[in-house]
């Protein structure tokens, strides 16, 4: 992992748990702020209310309640609650990777929809060339691989935080049951 050292199990310079609530702080906050419009109806602007679907609403609200568990996390000591993000963000992070492996796809291959439509050429100017739609699609590429990059450091910091988490709760353990020999294993 990128600027994470195992020994002291820090990451830039930081504990990993405290990576992993500043990060979860700034994942609430920005994704309270994404919510603002939808609780303050008589807001001026009130077409970006009715722009927002109900799909980026649950997500939002989602993102926040998973970020919110982190932040418990921390302040309670329980590893369990990094779970919630942990699997959505692992479900999230293979999704776009295959978006981004749908999209190398488009690079290479020209879509038979876009052939029929050079070949047909019912509407001149209209129809996309091949060049545009591969400057497209290489645009959307590296957006979506420099997200999973940022996504993955940031999932590998939280999961760090949480094998971390689950290693202090178990040396707990293992001394409530008053046996050095238990943590060797």
């Amino acid at each position: 992992m990128l600027c994470y050292d195992h020994h002291t199990k820090t990451c830039c310079c930081f504990n990993v748990q405290k990576c992993a609530f500043t990060f979860a702080l700034i994942g609430f906050v920005f994704n309270l702020m994404a919510l603002i419009p939808i609780f303050l109806p008589f807001w001026p602007t009130s077409q970006e209310i009715q722009s927002l679907s109900v799909g980026k609403t649950f997500h939002f609200a989602i993102c926040a309640l998973m970020f919110l568990s982190i932040l418990f996390a921390y302040k309670l000591r329980k590893s369990w609650l990094y779970k919630p993000y942990l699997i959505y963000m692992g479900v999230a992070l293979a999704l776009s990777i295959f978006g981004c492996l749908t999209y190398l796809y488009f690079l290479i291959v020209d879509p038979q929809s876009l052939l029929d439509e050079q070949k047909r050429k019912e509407h001149p100017g209209k129809a996309m060339a091949d060049s545009e739609a591969r400057s497209i699609a290489a645009a959307w590429l590296a957006l979506m691989a420099v997200y999973v990059l940022f996504s993955s450091w940031i999932y590998s910091v939280i999961y760090r935080a949480y094998v971390t988490q689950k290693e202090e709760e178990a040396g707990g353990q293992f001394a409530q049951m008053g046996g050095e020999h238990f943590s060797k294993v």
